[in-house]
């Protein structure tokens, strides 16, 4: 199997205060491998530490070569999109101007076009909102704009943190149905931060599971779900029987 990213006994910290104890799992090439845990069991401090945001140690891989201590710009341009909890976008600049600055990294800046065409598609109504600046969308819009920036950077792997946080249920359902359609469309490979697990498990091939900075399981997305221990102590009631349903 080969593997879009590799985490190889990780730990990381902000300034004196360790956050992750030596964690290691992987990502398949191609796949959606879900990151799970309860707030504050390091998930969003492991995707800022595969982007070089943060100290750390061990060693991560991307497609085989090891990126540990190379910069966020070093980072980003070797292929790896992060869209951060809060969706990160520059409401003062248009959706126009946000989609242009996610494809200054791209590696052939020549099929912003296309790539442009293939965000419209996913989401229609950013292409209604060109002209319009970016803090003046919904939260929804806000999110599918995020989304569809890191898209047009042409990313080999996409970091996705929160993605459902902050939205009603029937705008995470439309998000978590477009991002299964790129995942199968793009062949593009993910890592996805997500509090609602059964989502996250629905959506992702496999799946790896926090808990205060170490890795406590990890396997198949279905294995987890239909772990009636782990979906006790850390999916919340249900999650189990829901998620394998």
């Amino acid at each position: 199997m080969s593997y879009a990213l590799e985490l190889n006994d990780v730990t990381a910290s902000y300034g004196h205060g360790s956050i992750l104890h030596g964690i290691n799992f992987a990502v398949p090439e191609g796949e959606v491998t879900a990151l799970l845990g309860a707030n504050g069991a390091g998930k969003t401090t492991t995707l800022r530490a595969i982007c070089g945001m943060i100290e750390t140690g061990g060693e991560v891989r991307l497609f085989g070569e090891d990126i540990t201590g190379k910069s966020p710009d070093a980072i980003a341009r070797m292929g790896v999109a992060h869209v951060p909890d809060g969706r990160g976008t520059f409401t003062g600049l248009t959706v126009m101007d946000n989609l242009r600055l996610g494809a200054l990294i791209a590696k052939r800046r020549g099929n912003f076009r296309r790539s442009l065409d293939r965000v419209f598609d996913y989401f229609p109504r950013l292409k209604e909102r060109m002209g319009q600046h970016a803090g003046t969308l919904s939260g929804g819009e806000q999110q599918m704009l995020a989304i569809s920036r890191a898209l047009v950077s042409e990313p080999h792997l996409i970091l996705l943190d929160e993605p459902s946080i902050g939205l009603a249920p029937v705008i995470v359902k439309q998000l978590f149905g477009i991002l299964e359609q790129i995942a199968q469309d793009a062949g593009v490979s993910m890592l996805l931060v997500e509090q609602n697990s059964n989502l996250a498990l629905k959506l992702a091939s496999n799946a790896a599971l926090l808990e205060v900075g170490n890795l406590v399981a990890q396997g198949s997305a279905e294995a987890l779900s239909q772990n009636q221990d782990i979906a006790r102590a850390y999916l919340g009631d249900g999650a189990g029987a829901e998620a394998g349903a």
